[in-house]
């Protein structure tokens, strides 16, 4: 990148229409220079504001205390860094997430003078990352506590989840894998994933439940299954539920 002055860089018309956010940042943590899209990630109306701003990049921009500390290490050492996601400040206070390439320059003596950004804003993906744990995470908690044995499988019978109930009383009915968790029942020609699995390949038309009676290995009651289609936002059926108590419980 060419040297610049009076905060500004060549090329002014691409800098400045770039989608994404793109700044300079001196090495004691002021910014350089920016592009209108950088400067309105941060709520600025215009780059100058953000160049005006005057405050080290430590104490108003990222939000974990050290964070621009770490990265300046790296820079210094000559690495380029891509896809470094951070969370940082708007100039109302609000917090963003961003994912920055973020890349050194050394003058002519070697010595680390400032470094280049370019930033995304991935803050809506956060979120729906943040909302699809939370949402993993209260399915997890009302299945554990159900106390029948649940546990959702991919038809090839690796685990996708369980609840504490299975976790608990059926552990001999998982084998584990280099790749993961196995139902050990998955080649039983007769248990309740072998059954669904035929019955929703004979009938893949058809999203309806089987039930039947079985024998896990290690559990010495018969149990009582319920499997169920497990499916893709768009339908596709990717494995079962199933939900087994013991038959005793209906007595």
């Amino acid at each position: 990148m060419c040297e610049f002055g009076d905060g500004e860089l060549p090329h002014s018309r691409l800098f400045d229409n770039a989608a994404v956010g793109i700044y300079v940042c001196h090495k004691d943590g002021h910014y350089l220079a920016c592009n209108k899209t950088f400067a309105c990630m941060l709520g600025y109306a215009d780059p100058a504001d953000v160049i005006r701003m005057g405050h080290s990049v430590d104490e108003r921009v990222y939000v974990e205390e050290g964070r621009r500390a770490a990265l300046l290490h790296e820079l210094q050492q000559g690495k380029t860094l891509r896809s470094v996601e951070s969370q940082i400040y708007g100039c109302e206070g609000d917090t963003i997430w961003v994912s920055e390439h973020l890349g050194p320059y050394f003058d002519e003596n070697g010595q680390f003078m400032y470094y280049e950004g370019v930033v995304i804003n991935i803050t809506a993906r956060k979120k729906a990352e943040d909302d699809r744990a939370l949402a993993y995470a209260l399915v997890q908690h009302a299945m554990d506590a159900i106390a029948d044995f649940i546990v959702v499988a991919d038809l090839e019978g690796n685990i996708i989840a369980t609840n504490k109930a299975f976790d608990t009383e059926l552990d001999a009915a998982v084998r584990i894998t280099e790749a993961g968790r196995v139902l050990s029942f998955v080649n039983d020609a007769q248990g309740p994933l072998a059954m669904f699995k035929h019955m929703a390949q004979s009938a893949p038309e058809q999203s309806r439940s089987l039930r039947q009676h079985c024998r896990v290995p290690g559990y010495v009651e018969e149990l009582d299954a319920t499997a169920s289609p497990y499916t893709a936002p768009d339908g596709e059926l990717m494995g079962a539920v199933i939900v087994m108590r013991s038959v005793d419980c209906y007595c």
